[in-house]
């Protein structure tokens, strides 16, 4: 269990992993598969990248909370985003992060192949991202939490 200043990372760290496997299956490893297989992985990318967000905000919004002592922490992930930025938990990618936003509020809606695409074509920028924030958040390295 990845675990710091008694905030649980653990599903976090989970479901980025299982993004980064999904993402690395679904460009790798799909020439030997028909197209309509290929387009259940690229479902399966967009549902892991939906939670794996999901999942990031709500542990930045519990670390605001715990381990930086902010009271008054909105349970919404733009105003989450902000309050990091002025953190200095992101990195300088509030921006990147608001776009991850509406592409999981796109996806959640709407299967529509452009906003599919659209959304895949922003996945490894935000498997950067999440691993960038997980380090930040658990003070561990990345590498130490691929299986």
């Amino acid at each position: 269990m990845t675990e710091t200043e008694g905030i649980d990372y653990s599903k976090f760290t989970r479901s980025l992993v299982r993004l980064v496997e999904q993402h690395r299956h679904l460009m790798y490893d799909t020439d030997e598969y028909p197209p309509w297989n290929v387009d259940g992985m690229r479902e399966s990318v967009i549902q892991r990248f939906e939670v794996c967000f999901d999942t990031s905000w709500k542990c930045l919004r519990r670390h605001l909370m715990v381990a930086m002592g902010l009271n008054q922490v909105p349970n919404s992930p733009l105003a989450v985003f902000r309050l990091a930025a002025e953190s200095l938990l992101l990195g300088g990618e509030e921006e990147c992060w608001v776009a991850y936003n509406k592409a999981r509020i796109d996806t959640s809606h709407d299967y529509d192949i452009d906003k599919r695409d659209a959304t895949l074509a922003t996945v490894p920028k935000f498997i950067q991202d999440a691993v960038n924030l997980h380090e930040r958040l658990t003070g561990e390295l990345w590498a130490t939490q691929v299986p």
